[in-house]
């Protein structure tokens, strides 16, 4: 597990000490979530546990994201990742989901064209959360907006239905 987690650190723009400590973060989560172990780190692993590792991958990365002043394929993977927990993701129909993200993810870095920044204060959290937020609020809308036109307002709300979502 240690050689797996540490070879995602090959995009990281940190150094070797810090790749050392997300990897170990992500072994150390992992076996938390699994005291028993894992019996398979392939592909054909369950969705929950695939779910489970990125997620931990997610957690640990956002540990040393405050050494991390650029963006990057890796940061931006778990930065997406995140994103892909919000709870309004259970309400867009699939084909949807991947285009919400990418818009959360390009208005975050059209706000923080530097990355997020090594400024670990309450004060900068919330400034960030804020960002996000006002992110959240504006693709969701786009996304939304976008169905309507194609798909046709009754065909959203019957997705809306279906999924039990609330009516916008």
């Amino acid at each position: 597990m240690y050689e797996m987690f540490y070879r995602q650190t090959a995009n990281f723009p940190t150094d070797d000490e810090t790749k050392k400590q997300y990897t170990w973060c992500c072994v150390n989560k992992i076996k938390q979530l699994f005291p028993a172990g894992l019996s398979d780190i392939t592909e054909k692993m369950n969705d929950s546990t695939k779910l489970a590792i990125m997620r931990a991958g997610a957690d640990c990365a956002m540990g040393i994201r405050h050494k991390v002043n650029i963006w990057n394929e890796e940061t931006l993977k778990q930065l997406k990742l995140q994103f892909y927990s919000y709870p309004e993701m259970k309400y867009l129909p699939k084909k949807s989901k991947d285009e919400y993200v990418d818009c959360l993810a390009f208005e975050v870095k059209t706000e923080y064209p530097n990355g997020l920044g090594e400024e670990n204060t309450a004060k900068r959290q919330a400034e960030i959360k804020k960002a996000i937020e006002k992110a959240r609020t504006h693709c969701l809308k786009l996304v939304v907006n976008k169905l309507l036109e194609t798909k046709g307002k009754k065909a959203i709300s019957k997705h809306l239905d279906t999924v039990g979502a609330a009516k916008f």
